[in-house]
């Protein structure tokens, strides 16, 4: 038989034996937590990179943006400024064309003058030559 003091010795030999497997279950798990937190930390600074990445991305799509609409609005503006000198240019034009008109008209006037003094001159010519004879 088992004395009394290897009968007392047995539970708390049990009981340390199950205190030492709990630690090193409570140790494998701080392990895994410690390895999950790494993990999850490489994976948030990867996040975060990726989100400065993307968010560069973003602020050099926005310059682009404002620069094409900056050089639209500039070519807008040229455009618009072409426009208002080519109506310039066409209401020149159109005063020139007048002024043609009107010269056109005055010189068929003067033309019109002339033939006639010729057709005069012709039959005055005609009635001299007739009295001449």
């Amino acid at each position: 038989m088992t004395s009394n003091s290897e009968q007392s010795d047995f539970p708390i030999q049990r009981q340390l034996s199950h205190l030492t497997d709990q630690i090193g279950r409570l140790t494998e798990g701080l392990t895994e937590l410690r390895f999950l937190m790494q993990e999850q930390t490489e994976n948030a600074r990867q996040q975060t990179q990726s989100i400065r990445e993307i968010n560069e991305g973003f602020k050099q799509s926005r310059e682009e943006m404002k620069e094409g609409f900056r050089e639209m609005r500039e070519e807008f503006k040229n455009s618009r400024e072409e426009m208002r000198e080519i109506r310039e240019e066409f209401r020149d034009i159109k005063g020139e064309f007048r002024e043609i008109k009107e010269t056109t008209k005055q010189q068929a006037a003067v033309a019109q003058q002339q033939a006639e003094s010729i057709t005069q001159l012709i039959a005055l010519y005609g009635q001299n030559r007739q009295a001449a004879q």
